[in-house]
């Protein structure tokens, strides 16, 4: 099992152990009832299910490891549990890419490795709660949880992987054929595999080739179970400068990109092209790192925020295409909290805040507290000219309290991997993009997601907040839901873990003359423009893109 270590950090503990279980009674409902156990603690005995005496129950090969593990006790001997069950049909005949034929047992062996803690997924923490999966046949797979799991469904949307290219066996055979280290053989995993570099799905598209710093090339999936793709092939291209892109797009090297928003301006006045705006699940933010003795202080992360004119950030370096974020929720959610304003552009007001907070000008006009200068680095990737925007005017906005901040920016990989995932930062410029139909937000704001490689990077723990997140993971009803989800975006927005920016309208520039194909089941095509989902999403359709000689007439 996984505990924390001397220094707070999981680690793996093996305990062996033996459980008495009791007696058990099953009850099976017609409908979720969340507050079953409460109803039954009158008949059963006030406090039956929280003080029951766990440790009566367990005998310990190694006693002394009693105390590491005491606080599993009620996990692995529930007295009260709820056991949701999932049932999931698989379409026949999907194969994969290199034909080998799609079944449960990939679908089981993808939550084996999102769970295995040698493959370091931040997203383990959305599948902990599963008590069982079982391949019921070959197409039929059937997860039995421990506790109510209102976003299982949507948490099972994720991409499922290929168990005979990722298991054990395949691990090794991919060993063999590299000169590793033994250190690297330890720590060998389905993360550091090459199936990262050569990825194989059941998708319409499948992987060609990958040229580092050029391009993906994907090609169409003629095995496809079903309607097969209207291009043959696909590039992304990889072009680091937003002016290039824009050239190539016009000289019809490209046919979209992701503009930024004074180039999709200017496109929108060119009849030749098609401008969307894509308002997803995305809100682009500075976070702090708690664990750092200057931003442990409520006052002095909202005043960081307040020195920050975002207003005039969106409207110059954005042209206005944007909104302020105020929170953990999207706004194009019913779980977003429309009362809680921005942090107001208060200089003034920052700086007393600081001042409240203990830090004063010393005679060079810098803030210091204890004698220590207010100093630290911000980070963030490289080729995101919105990022940079944001390290600029937060550094000249911070630079004008007194605050010694320097700006830098690496490579994504670089940024990922020694950074963000390391824990190794001060503060950093990021986003959050998509989950938007998801309340659950465990993984980004629980106390217990603190660690290396998970989501709550930012160190933010709140007892009130952590309770409120286990509530609307077990809360099905959609009102009720709303209500937890909307105090814990007000909680979250008090304590400013996060300088809340903004949510851009991420404008993407088409060629007019691609449309969506439709068939009839004649075989008869007709076309549609192509538009955003009310998600926000334009790529649902993708496969049924294609590009004609010239722009077709739509049908009314």
């Amino acid at each position: 099992m996984q505990v924390p270590d001397a220094k707070g950090k999981q680690s793996s503990l093996d305990v062996e152990l033996t459980v008495e279980v009791p007696p058990r009674v099953k009850i099976r409902l017609s409908k979720v009832e969340s507050g079953l156990f409460k109803r039954l603690e009158p008949i059963l005995g006030e406090g039956y299910f929280r003080d029951y005496p766990f440790a009566d129950r367990f005998k310990l090969k190694k006693p002394e490891q009693s105390s590491a593990v005491r606080e599993k006790f009620p996990e692995l001997l529930a007295v009260g549990e709820h056991n949701p069950v999932i049932t999931f049909h698989l379409h026949p005949g999907v194969r994969w890419h290199d034909g080998v034929p799609f079944t449960a047992e990939d679908v089981k062996f993808t939550y084996q490795a999102l769970v295995d803690p040698r493959n370091a997924s931040p997203r383990a923490s959305s599948y902990e709660g599963i008590k069982s999966v079982e391949v019921v046949d070959e197409l039929t797979v059937r997860m039995t949880y421990k506790r109510l799991a209102a976003p299982a469904i949507i948490d099972w949307l994720i991409g499922v992987i290929p168990k005979h290219l990722l298991d054990d066996a395949a691990l090794r055979r991919e060993m063999s054929k590299t000169s590793l280290s033994k250190e690297a053989r330890a720590t060998f995993s389905v993360r550091t595999s090459e199936f990262g570099r050569h990825p194989v799905g059941t998708g319409p598209f499948r992987f060609a080739e990958w040229r580092a710093d050029q391009f993906v090339h994907l090609q169409r999936n003629d095995d496809y179970w079903g309607k097969k793709a209207e291009q043959q092939d696909v590039f992304f291209r990889v072009i680091p400068d937003y002016l290039t892109m824009e050239l190539e797009f016009k000289a019809g090297a490209l046919d979209r990109y992701d503009a930024l928003p004074h180039q999709a301006e200017r496109l929108r006045k060119d009849p030749e092209y098609h401008v969307l705006n894509r308002r997803r699940g995305y809100y682009s933010y500075i976070a702090y790192n708690m664990r750092r003795p200057q931003f442990q202080d409520v006052r002095v992360r909202r005043a960081l925020g307040m020195a920050i004119d975002v207003g005039s950030l969106i409207k110059y370096a954005l042209s206005g295409e944007a909104k302020r974020a105020t929170g953990p929720y999207y706004s194009n959610t019913p779980y977003y909290d429309p009362t809680v304003e921005p942090l107001p552009y208060d200089p003034a007001g920052a700086l007393a805040l600081l001042a409240e907070a203990g830090w004063k000008k010393n005679a060079r006009g810098m803030l210091e507290k204890d004698g220590k200068p207010f100093q630290f680095t911000l980070v963030t990737n490289n080729g995101n000219p919105q990022r940079k925007a944001i390290m600029i005017v937060a550094q000249e906005a911070w630079r004008k309290l007194g605050i010694d901040c320097k700006i830098q920016a690496f490579e994504w990989t670089v940024f990922l991997d020694d950074f963000v995932h390391k824990l190794n930062f001060d503060a950093v410029v990021l986003a959050w993009v998509g989950g938007d139909i998801n309340p659950d937000k465990y993984q980004l704001w629980h106390s217990s997601q603190v660690h290396e490689f998970q989501l709550n990077f930012a160190g933010y723990q709140s007892q009130r907040v952590d309770e409120l997140i286990e509530r609307i993971r077990e809360e099905y009803d959609f009102d009720a839901q709303v209500a937890l989800t909307r105090e814990v975006h007000r909680l979250v927005a008090a304590d400013q873990p996060y300088t809340f920016l903004y949510e851009p309208t991420e404008p993407i520039v088409l060629d007019k003359r691609i449309v969506q194909v439709d068939r009839d089941p004649d075989g008869r095509e007709t076309y549609r423009k192509i538009e955003p989902l009310p998600s926000g999403s334009i790529d649902v359709f993708f496969s049924r893109w294609r590009k004609l000689a010239q722009e077709p007439s739509y049908a009314p």
